[in-house]
């Protein structure tokens, strides 16, 4: 901005200084015609009078032009700063949603692994458990409750209430014997969090980072 500011000034000069020299050349071409004329009575008076005239139009001309040329920097840093503004917000929606993201992928792999033969199954189970419980403490941590988090705000409450949902099953969870599958409720979680996964992916893809967007998915 100051280096579109200070060309424009180096321009303003310039041209300033174009106009005095062909107002001077004009001025002595001109002088040895008027000389004749400027022997009348009170001639030098309107000759001052429409030259102060001039430079008042000219001094008002210039100050149009430096406020509309001010007016157009204004408005074009303005834009400027919008555009930022909005590559921020994109930037930082897409950080809780790769945060999300992780946190959902150790999920569909608790749910994955808890149903898996092992021979150390109550290790297992409580290795899930602690994992389900730090990733609910990483997702606390998410800034949902300002904009742009707010847009997925729903999401992630959602997401915590299936974590909380897993955790009590597995609380209570008995081994699976071999070829045997484990509770309906975690594959319909498994199912639940990739298909949200798909969503926020998409949604923050095609978020445009306009500030007055709103996204209100059922709770």
């Amino acid at each position: 901005m100051s280096e579109k500011k200070g060309c424009f000034e180096i321009w303003l000069i310039a041209a300033l200084a174009v106009g005095v020299a062909i107002g001077v050349s004009l001025g002595l071409f001109v002088f040895p015609f008027l000389r004749p004329l400027l022997a009348v009575e009170g001639a030098a008076a309107w000759v001052q009078s429409i030259g102060s005239v001039l430079a008042i139009l000219s001094a008002v001309y210039i100050s149009y032009y430096e406020s509309k040329k001010s007016k157009e920097l204004r408005v074009e840093q303005w834009r400027k700063e919008e555009s930022d503004e909005k590559a921020n917000r994109k930037k930082r929606l897409r950080s809780i949603v790769r945060v999300v993201e992780r946190c959902g992928k150790s999920v569909i792999w608790a749910c994955g692994a808890v149903t898996s033969p092992t021979t150390d199954f109550v290790r297992l189970l409580r290795f899930q458990r602690l994992r389900l419980v730090a990733v609910l403490s990483w997702l606390d941590l998410l800034p949902i409750s300002n904009e742009p988090g707010v847009l997925v705000a729903g999401d992630v409450v959602n997401l915590k209430l299936k974590i909380t949902l897993v955790i009590d099953i597995l609380d209570n969870l008995e081994p699976i014997p071999l070829g045997q599958s484990g509770p309906a409720e975690l594959d319909e979680t498994v199912a639940w969090v990739s298909n949200l996964l798909e969503e926020l992916a998409d949604y923050a893809d095609h978020y445009k980072g306009d500030y007055d967007e709103l996204r209100v998915p059922d709770l």
